[in-house]
């Protein structure tokens, strides 16, 4: 199953549908005013994902003190982006064997543009078995009245995935999607996809790839470890890309203006940038118009001064501490975050 109007997943779901305010169908605005988010109720590190998510640390600490540590910082998160004027719409994990449920983007996505008018629901598989429970029947009930487009993407073997927003980077006002291909990002889900959101898209997007070197070695295994896409700037750790003509080619089409329509100035991060979460983070646009880039305190500690200088002239910058959850489950600011459109 491809893709299914709204009327149709209402036998399937019985949805709710819940109010969206005028500000949200603002189809100029390129980055979402409201984002989806799942609170944990127990968090411990997830052996299955551990395998090949090398940002994750081991840790003999209880699961009682984690799990007490990921909500205190979950709640923090929240509170913070609320602060800043950013609507959130929060739904607590489902049940105890399920600790990487706040990373919500990597399950689902939704799109509102001029391309998309009347909206698009996606939802997309994970490579691990434990993780594709966190689908939450609730969510997609609530949610999917609100777009007329739905996409459920099936594997066709096991353990073939590709993880949302994680895999996939929009560049809504270029219609690129850059992606980094891995056990996470599968190069033949992702021609299923992009040709599921063209026929539905008025004009067509293209896929920026790259693969990914010997896994043994090169363990960033989701695209938005590597890569955010601000209103005005590129953050990008090109070193993340170990193909030389791969590195070029991504390069080249963040940076030559006759290949996009709207240029971006090029952040370029380093590796251990890059693993302190540089690159995992969020641009966002609150109720009052203010561009916000939402990040973890370690990834804002981390960034060079001049990269930190450039992003804080430009925007407004929020951060919480996420260390407990960056440690533990391996990603922060940006993968606890599914944009609302």
């Amino acid at each position: 199953m491809y893709k299914l109007l709204a009327l149709k997943t209402q036998s399937l779901f019985t949805p709710r549908i819940l109010p969206i305010s005028g500000q949200f169908r603002c189809f100029s605005n390129k980055f979402a005013s409201r984002v989806l988010m799942v609170e944990p109720t127990h968090f411990y590190q997830n052996v299955e994902t551990a395998e090949d998510n090398k940002m994750m640390t081991e840790t003999k600490l209880d699961q009682q003190y984690l799990t007490k540590k990921a909500i205190e910082e979950f709640q923090r998160f929240r509170e913070v982006i609320e602060k800043n004027d950013i609507e959130t719409l929060v739904y607590k994990q489902l049940i105890p064997e399920l600790p990487d449920s706040m990373f919500v983007n990597n399950w689902v996505s939704t799109h509102k543009s001029e391309d998309i008018k009347d909206g698009l629901f996606v939802l997309y598989p994970m490579k691990a078995a434990s993780r594709e429970s966190e689908k939450n029947p609730k969510i997609i009930r609530d949610l999917i009245p609100q777009y007329k487009n739905f996409i459920d993407l099936i594997r066709n073997i096991p353990e073939q995935a590709l993880e949302g927003t994680g895999s996939l980077i929009f560049d809504n006002e270029n219609r690129k999607i850059y992606v980094k291909l891995s056990a996470r990002a599968d190069a033949d889900l992702l021609q299923d996809f992009l040709s599921q959101f063209n026929r539905i898209a008025k004009n067509p997007y293209r896929t920026i790839v790259w693969h990914q070197d010997d896994p043994t070695k090169d363990t960033v295994n989701h695209t938005n470890v590597i890569m955010s896409i601000l209103r005005n700037h590129v953050v990008l750790c090109s070193e993340a890309i170990a193909d030389k003509k791969e590195r070029e080619k991504v390069l080249k089409e963040v940076t030559e203006g006759y290949l996009n329509k709207k240029s971006r100035k090029l952040l370029n991060i380093t590796q251990d940038e890059m693993k302190n979460h540089c690159g995992n983070i969020i641009m966002l646009r609150n109720k009052k118009g203010d561009d916000i880039v939402v990040m973890s305190d370690r990834a804002k500690q981390s960034l060079n001064p001049e990269s930190l200088r450039e992003i804080e002239t430009n925007y407004k910058v929020v951060s919480a501490d996420l260390h407990t959850i960056e440690k533990i489950g391996g990603g922060s600011a940006r993968s606890m975050l599914a944009e609302l459109f």
